[in-house]
């Protein structure tokens, strides 16, 4: 199967998985979709596997009682592949995640907005909730 993958199939379903998520955030904002759960956004700058843990235990420990997105201000080329490789090692699959860049309606949609350690760098949400760590 993964012998006869091409490059182009590869992105073209990361295309597919990053415009899902801007199409679901477009609805909600737009008031098309309606939010049957919270939704967390965890922003981070390089975004090579911090807000994907983050994102990844945010998920598994509400017990799928939140949505939870993850992007950057300037996404890595992938995650981190030690990250990946630790978060399997307790049972949290990263294998799907990729870095994705931030865009307006991800924040707009987002009921709480966790930044990572950007300081200055990260936007100031107009969110109810906005946490630094």
């Amino acid at each position: 199967m993964y012998e006869e993958a091409t490059v182009i199939e590869f992105v073209l379903l990361l295309v597919f998985r990053f415009t899902r998520e801007r199409l679901r955030a477009v609805g909600q904002v737009e008031g098309k979709l309606t939010k049957d759960i919270p939704e967390v956004l965890v922003y981070v700058r390089a975004q090579r596997g911090r807000s994907q843990i983050a994102a990844a235990l945010t998920h598994a420990l509400s017990e799928g009682r939140v949505h939870v997105r993850s992007a950057g201000s300037i996404p890595a080329s992938e995650i981190n592949p030690a990250v990946i490789e630790a978060m399997s090692e307790i049972g949290l699959d990263l294998s799907q995640e990729f870095p994705k860049p931030l865009t307006d309606e991800v924040v707009e949609a987002a009921d709480v907005v966790v930044t990572m350690g950007c300081g200055d760098a990260c936007p100031s949400p107009s969110r109810p909730i906005a946490v630094e760590f």
